[in-house]
């Protein structure tokens, strides 16, 4: 060979002894956000699905010996082939099973010889000529434990084995003794060329298709040149130029060539059907620089005749590590607390995606905005509900304070509560802070004005306050709930929500049973449109509340009931929701075909514990309703606060504006005729008798 202007150097001898040519194995670098990644996907795409996944991942050069040879899996495996700059892309296949077990019987022989069917199928077609990167690859068997955020995996990069090894002949030669600095500076720059990497250059090749090349010297210019794999048989067969085949080597060991080089050598020897020696070098660059020192050359014997055994027609394939342990990685470690419970509070939502409701739509729940009125035994299993079903914005409203018999039976509250008196809608938020941190609650201490209930002059201003902050926290909810513990509470509440169009969840107690209901959304038919809590009231909701023994002023109730009523309560929710119509959801009756993706979506459930039965019922909009009928919501419209105070103060005003006091009228005259017509007939038949 060519060094300097006149010394002639040339390779080791033929004569000289051959050993075995030795390869570093590649090893596998995963990073964490590969796994973020995976289990991400696995959560939300592939499911129960365990067919293999293309991802790829990337080597680079190396020059540091104390490095071994590794591709790399990154953020962007699952994305395309692009490598960075001064890397080769390496592609790969994934196979994330379900189960540990399933794991450890997997056939990893199978997958190794598919992988190796393919790589035999690029050689023999000689595709691999305008690809040699498609001679490398590497296969990630894994088990993601979604639970505790723990992986178990083991990786294989696929060769081909030859029926006789390669053999190297004399030592290695530095690539110093064999170029001179001015052609190793023109090897550099033509391969840097090559690849697109000169400064304002457009890359002519991916790097895939340049991981392996060709380098030729003139002998009588010493010129140094690169040139694709694809033109090996145009330039060697002059004698008036030497060639090398030249391998982007990840490996830095000084004798030692990178495991690309085996699958390479492999593929040249078959495709040109070589026989004898081969020039190879292993091409080094620090990245990024032109600092070519560490490369190195070397004389390589190949035969086409003894890459197969005979009679075989493919060869066998090896690549799986020795050892065959699985590796682990625990991601808890380096996970933000938050982030932990928030992935882990929603995998079991995520979950019934894979089988049960491919198309259940969880975004809907998260973009959900609900308003919890009342903060007591209802308020609080609804909240802890909501959290469930990946609802996380919500608010709670409510004006009591938490007493000693509070925390057995209402949920989000402890005894330090009591003690400090704590008030309810702020201590409920509190508590779900601490149970879900991704939680977006609110908390307003507001007292709901109640018909019945009078306001005197003093009172008015705070009173008109509390209206309007009340009416904006409905306004701005998606869905509220009725979680109050009297008649008269509720229905302010239900004139707001019907005045501003909501879907209203009421759910009432009773001593052995409950009854939880949707209220009736504005359709385009109003005759379809269903009752609320009040339709089927003739009387208008008066003070319940004063004047009571200790067994009426609290919710006196089986212990159990609560928690059924406040999981149907979000359960209707939820139904609606993912109901085509949502809120305007036709009332299914009990033997109906399920109409939302989560079934029934009823009108009223009625249950009780005593007998362990519910039904469904359903009822529709009463056009003279204290609450939502359209007299009351226009008086409301019109008056604004002054409507609702004198209803605070006089209850019957409700009752002759809908019309309702009238209707009860002729019933009693209807009631009164009947009564005179029974006695008359009674008179008849005593004169008859006698």
């Amino acid at each position: 060979f060519f060094r300097g202007s006149l010394c002639f150097h040339t390779m080791a001898s033929p004569a000289s002894e051959t050993v075995p040519l030795q390869f570093e194995p590649f090893t596998c670098r995963v990073e964490v956000e590969f796994w973020f990644d995976l289990e991400r996907r696995k959560l939300h795409e592939y499911k129960d699905d365990v067919s293999p996944v293309a991802v790829w991942g990337s080597y680079a050069t190396s020059s540091h010996a104390a490095i071994p040879s590794f591709v790399t899996l990154g953020v962007d495996a699952f994305g395309s082939c692009n490598a960075l700059p001064f890397h080769f892309p390496v592609e790969g296949t994934l196979v994330n099973t379900n189960t540990m077990e399933e794991l450890k019987r997997y056939d990893r022989r199978r997958l190794l010889e598919d992988a190796g069917a393919k790589i035999w199928e690029s050689i023999t077609t000689g595709a691999w000529l305008d690809n040699p990167g498609a001679l490398t690859q590497f296969l990630l068997l894994c088990f993601a434990d979604l639970k505790s955020h723990k992986f178990h995996y083991c990786a294989a990069f696929p060769v081909l084995l030859p029926a006789e090894s390669f053999r190297r002949r004399g030592p290695p030669l530095s690539i110093a003794q064999v170029f001179n600095d001015q052609q190793q500076r023109a090897l550099s720059e033509g391969y840097q060329a090559l690849r697109g990497l000169l400064p304002d250059q457009t890359s002519p090749l991916a790097a895939a298709q340049v991981s392996a090349f060709v380098v030729s010297l003139e002998k009588a210019t010493e010129a140094v040149q690169v040139h694709p794999v694809s033109v090996w048989k145009e330039l060697s067969g002059t004698e008036d130029r030497r060639v090398w085949l030249a391998v982007a080597d990840p490996c830095a060991a000084a004798t030692t060539a990178g495991w690309p080089l085996r699958n390479v050598l492999f593929a040249l020897t078959h495709q040109f059907e070589l026989e004898g020696t081969v020039n190879v070098l292993c091409y080094r660059e620090v990245p990024g620089r032109h600092d070519i020192s560490h490369s190195f050359a070397m004389e390589v014997c190949v035969s086409k005749g003894r890459l197969l055994k005979e009679g075989a027609t493919s060869p066998p394939c090896a690549g799986w590590p020795a050892d065959n342990k699985l590796k682990p990685v625990d991601l808890s470690p380096l996970m933000d607390a938050e982030k932990l419970s928030n992935s882990s509070a929603t995998l079991n939502l995520s979950l019934m995606k894979w089988r049960m409701l491919p198309d259940l739509d969880l975004q809907l729940f998260e973009n959900t905005k609900c308003l919890l009125i009342g903060a007591g035994t209802l308020g609080c299993n609804v909240a802890r509900t909501l959290m469930m079903w990946g609802i996380t914005r919500f608010t709670f409203v409510d004006y009591g304070k938490v007493s000693y018999s509070n925390p057995v039976r209402q949920t989000l509250f402890d005894f330090n509560d009591a003690r400090e008196g704590a008030p309810k809608a702020q201590a409920a938020a509190q508590a779900c802070r601490r149970i879900y941190p991704a939680v977006q609650v609110g908390s307003h201490v507001l007292s709901i004005p109640m018909p019945g209930h009078p306001v005197d002059a003093k009172r008015r201003a705070a009173v008109s306050d509390d209206v309007a902050q009340l009416s904006a926290l409905i306004e701005e909810a998606d869905v509220v709930f009725l979680l109050t513990d009297s008649r008269e509470s509720r229905w302010l509440p239900t004139l707001l929500c019907s005045k501003h169009n909501k879907l209203c969840v009421n759910a009432a107690l009773g001593f052995g049973g409950y009854m939880v209901m949707r209220h009736g959304v504005r359709t385009e038919a109003p005759e379809q449109r269903l009752g609320c809590y009040f339709c089927n009231e003739v009387t208008a909701p008066r003070d319940s509340l004063s004047d009571r023994t200790l067994d009426q002023q609290c919710t006196v109730t089986r212990p159990g009931v609560s928690a059924m009523a406040s999981a149907l309560a979000v359960e209707l929710m939820a139904a609606c929701l993912q109901h085509p119509l949502k809120g305007a959801a036709p009332a299914d009756k009990e033997h109906d075909d399920a109409t939302s993706l989560l079934g029934l979506v009823p009108h009223q459930i009625r249950g009780q514990v005593d007998n362990f039965q519910q039904h469904l019922m359903y009822g529709r909009a009463y056009d003279k309703c204290i609450a939502c009928s359209a007299s009351v919501v226009e008086a409301y419209e019109k008056q604004g606060f002054d409507f609702v105070a004198s209803v605070l103060n006089e209850p019957e005003l409700l009752e002759e504006l809908t019309g309702l006091k009238a209707v009860k009228e002729e019933v009693d005259k209807l009631l009164e005729g009947d009564l005179g017509d029974m006695e008359a007939i009674d008179d008849e038949d005593e004169e008859w008798e006698m």
